[in-house]
């Protein structure tokens, strides 16, 4: 019996990534049973030796993945573990506490990738200052991203952009074309003005696209 535990705070990337796991299992004969929290800190609570994998979000507001990871390896040193993130530069951190792997998520599909949730910060998790700035660093965590995943910014089919202020249209639209304008076929875009995307976080992005 395959012990995997999954510790995700999106209801949605757990059912997802529970259900990868479980075709995998089925579709090599092994007999799995995968746990899901939404919780790191009720995972630390609950958590018993016997696991196998322990597949751990990064991004969670009670305990990020990272603090988490420490105290998991303070009780089991041996556990598999793989991050989970939508940002493939703060996975190379997973390192720091013997991370065995990471997933890049949202996890590819078939012939599809789907990310979400790229915005202006960089590899040390600083906030780019400034829209342009901000605009612009997303794009490269998408470009990071969609590489990790094997896939690229020419094969990205669609784009949902989020600003805060109609006015940031011209800004987020220079950025636009100094990744996507000399390409034969630009991919299709729909940018909303969010009152959800608001100071400091002045930019946001997702795509979709071929593998």
């Amino acid at each position: 019996m395959l012990n995997v535990a999954i510790v995700d705070d999106e209801q949605d990337a757990v059912e997802t990534l529970k259900n990868y796991v479980e075709r995998y299992c089925g579709g090599h004969g092994i007999d799995c049973n995968a746990i899901c929290f939404n919780s790191p800190v009720k995972f630390l609570a609950r958590y018993k030796s016997d696991y196998d994998i322990v597949f751990l979000d990064i991004d969670m507001p009670d305990l990020n993945g990272m603090d988490a990871a420490r105290n998991l390896r303070k009780i089991d040193g041996g556990v598999a573990l793989i991050f989970v993130t939508n940002m493939a530069q703060y996975a190379i951190r997973g390192y720091e506490v013997d991370a065995d792997d990471f997933i890049v998520k949202p996890i590819k599909y078939g012939n599809l990738v789907f990310v979400s949730g790229m915005v202006g910060e960089d590899e040390k998790e600083v906030l780019k200052e400034g829209l342009e700035a901000q605009c612009e660093q997303a794009f490269l965590n998408m470009k990071n991203v969609l590489e990790a995943a094997g896939s690229s910014l020419e094969k990205v089919l669609f784009c949902q952009i989020f600003i805060g202020r109609r006015e940031d249209r011209a800004i987020a639209n220079e950025v636009w074309d100094r990744f996507f304008l000399n390409m034969d076929v630009a991919p299709a875009r729909y940018t909303v003005v969010a009152p959800t995307v608001a100071e400091p976080y002045l930019f946001e992005i997702s795509c979709v696209a071929g593998v």
